[in-house]
């Protein structure tokens, strides 16, 4: 039996953000972030898997993903942008919506790079 880990980690961030939506609904503004971000630094290590980053932290994944993948346009600009605010504000809905639907983009692109990524 082989398991996909690239696809095993997109479908563990799929769930997160499922987890942060039901968060979000229910105005659990802290574990929506937190669930939304594990679902943003599970895409980027499912992508990272696909090279010889070595991840052994979710700083360094923070830190190897842009190295890794310059050209593609995340949310804020980079990883470490799309991530760096939810150390500073608030958790209320002004921040927590926009980080949410942020870390939802996040995770289709990553999801639409990996289609890509195996149609070549």
């Amino acid at each position: 039996v082989t398991v996909d880990l690239v696809a095993t980690l997109i479908m563990e961030a799929k769930e997160k953000m499922v987890q942060a939506q039901s968060f979000l609904e229910q105005k659990q503004w802290a574990d929506a972030i937190y669930a939304a971000y594990t679902g943003i630094i599970n895409s980027a290590k499912a992508l990272l898997t696909s090279t010889d980053a070595k991840m052994r932290s979710q700083a360094a994944i923070t830190r190897l993903f842009d190295q890794h993948f310059p050209d593609l346009e995340v949310p804020q600009g980079s990883l470490p942008a799309l991530i760096a605010n939810m150390r500073t504000q608030e958790p209320n809905a002004e921040f927590t919506q926009p980080f949410f639907d942020d870390a939802q983009s996040f995770l289709t692109l990553i999801i639409q790079t990996r289609h890509a990524q195996l149609q070549r």
